[in-house]
């Protein structure tokens, strides 16, 4: 009897704790380019990670991205839209399947590049859908999320606006 109720519990127990190594130790940066394929197609435009990219997994989920790109939509040839020196995400994982929308704990960006451009024509490069902005129309894209805390280091803005100018 001692016998097999140790056998059930050795085979039982000796996959959970090698699932749950490997989930612990595996290193999630094969994860890049399925997630930058997806961010494009859903911003419409280009993403990359260019630096380290990590997710921990756990109760909480911590994601950390370096050297985040942003590209601009196709009608404006120039620089990047955003680029992003770190990114840190903390996300409540039971969330995912518990809850309505997904939950951030804490969302930190460091080191944020943003150029914004708005056209003689009235296109601006901040607008994810074809340029337009439509009062009331929300994209297909949108994800509901729940952000608890955000903070944002080391912002730097530019604007170029043709409307500016005049």
């Amino acid at each position: 009897m001692k016998r097999t109720l140790k056998r059930i519990l050795l085979l039982t127990l000796v996959p959970i704790l090698v699932l749950t190594l490997a989930l612990v130790m595996v290193d999630f940066g094969f994860l890049r380019g399925p997630i930058e394929r997806s961010a494009s197609s859903a911003l419409g435009r280009s993403f990359a990670i260019d630096g380290d990219l990590s997710i921990d997994l756990g109760k909480i989920t911590t994601i950390r991205a370096e050297n985040v790109r942003i590209g601009n939509p196709e009608w404006l040839k120039n620089a990047e839209f955003i680029q992003v020196e770190r990114l840190h995400a903390e996300l409540e994982t039971a969330s995912l399947w518990r809850e309505p929308a997904p939950i951030l704990r804490e969302l930190v960006v460091e080191g944020v590049q943003a150029k914004l451009v708005e056209t003689e024509d009235g296109r601006r490069n901040w607008v994810f859908d074809s340029g337009e902005q439509r009062p009331g129309v929300t994209s297909s894209h949108e994800l509901p999320l729940l952000l608890r805390q955000s903070r944002l280091e080391r912002l730097d803005l530019e604007l170029t606006s043709v409307r500016l100018e005049e």
